[in-house]
């Protein structure tokens, strides 16, 4: 009988979020793009572009994507690690729109408010 090499066996897998924190996450892109929308931040003065546009759920999920790309190098939220990554991507973005436009940090809401808030934006 050979001996098993149990080493072999073993995958590291990053733990994807759960369908819980992506509905954290989606109610984050709201309450920040609410947020920006209040104080007058538009999604041209985040990304630097030329057309003036209205902070959206769906241009704060852009922003998102293009800090994730740019920090993490993934290219889906799917592929980002549930408990460091998505934490460090929500504190990057809220102290950048912190020091940019005095705007208070918003936490990634808990799983029961995400539980408890609609599913799409």
């Amino acid at each position: 009988m050979k001996n098993k090499n149990f080493m072999n066996d073993i995958k590291t897998v990053d733990e994807q979020r759960t369908i819980q924190q992506n509905k954290a996450l989606h109610l984050w892109f709201r309450q920040k793009a609410k947020q920006c929308q209040d104080a007058g931040v538009t999604a041209q003065m985040a990304l630097s572009k030329t057309i003036e546009l209205e902070m959206s759920p769906e241009m704060m999920k852009e922003i998102f994507r293009e800090v994730m790309k740019a920090k993490e190098k993934k290219i889906s939220t799917t592929q980002l690690n549930k408990h460091i990554e998505i934490e460090d991507l929500i504190e990057h973005l809220n102290r950048y729109f912190a020091e940019k436009w005095n705007l208070e940090g918003i936490a990634l809401p808990s799983l029961d408010e995400a539980l408890n808030a609609r599913t799409n934006y």
